[in-house]
């Protein structure tokens, strides 16, 4: 059984791992009960594709995806400012996505 682990501020995916035993309640259960860490669920996120991100949303326990452009792409302004993306999601109105190489 495999941990999956988030971002505690964005809860965007950062990994797995295979999940520890939790001793006293798989004892308690006689089955194998696994430790979820802070930050972490058994919850399987889907899979992505290029320019998404999975995001865990603690209150409907589900993964969603989001487009991320963070990595591959700039933003610029009517004044052809060349911005880079720290956010997860779409472009705010008023900028245009380029290419990083485009944007360099």
């Amino acid at each position: 059984m495999k941990v999956y682990f988030y971002d505690e501020k964005t809860f965007e995916y950062l990994g797995e791992q295979e999940a520890d035993k939790n001793p006293a309640a798989s004892e308690r259960t006689g089955e194998f009960v696994p430790l979820v860490p802070a930050n972490a669920t058994l919850i399987r996120p889907m899979a992505a594709l290029q320019n998404q991100i999975q995001v865990f949303d603690k209150n409907a326990e589900i993964w969603r995806l989001y487009d991320d452009f963070r990595e591959n792409f700039s933003k610029v302004d009517e004044y052809l400012n060349v911005l880079g993306i720290t956010e997860i999601g779409g472009i705010e109105e008023g900028y245009i996505l380029v290419s990083k190489e485009l944007g360099e």
